[in-house]
């Protein structure tokens, strides 16, 4: 649930050209901010049971550039797909096995509602 400013998509919003199941209904025209984008998952760093749709979470390796000064380079950002996500039993034993390889972990999840997001 990324942001994607070139459809106007805030973060945590559904994609409206999300296949039913996952997946881009629009690959093959998809923005160019979406060209470069791999989760972790995607990248091949994951298991297959570690699927983001699966587990609730998507990990990424590094961070945006205003994190990295805090986190470093080696950190992984875990961003909860739906609220609450991070606390599943699958999700923490993913974020477990994640921390016992080394670096640090951001988690980040939706928004309370009626809160404003940094």
């Amino acid at each position: 649930m990324l942001e994607v400013r070139a459809l106007d998509l805030p973060a945590w919003t559904r994609c409206p050209d999300q296949c039913e199941g996952g997946g881009c209904g629009i690959y093959e025209t998809r923005p160019d901010s979406c060209r470069p984008y791999r989760c972790s998952w995607l990248n091949g760093e994951l298991e297959d049971d570690e699927r983001p749709d699966l587990v609730g979470v998507i990990v990424d390796e590094g961070l945006s550039q205003m994190f990295k000064p805090l986190w470093g380079d080696s950190a992984r950002c875990v961003r909860e797909v739906w609220p609450g996500a991070s606390k599943s039993d699958q999700a923490a034993g993913l974020i477990s096995r994640l921390a016992r390889l080394g670096g640090d972990i951001f988690i980040k999840s939706p928004p309370t509602p009626g809160t404003v997001e940094d």
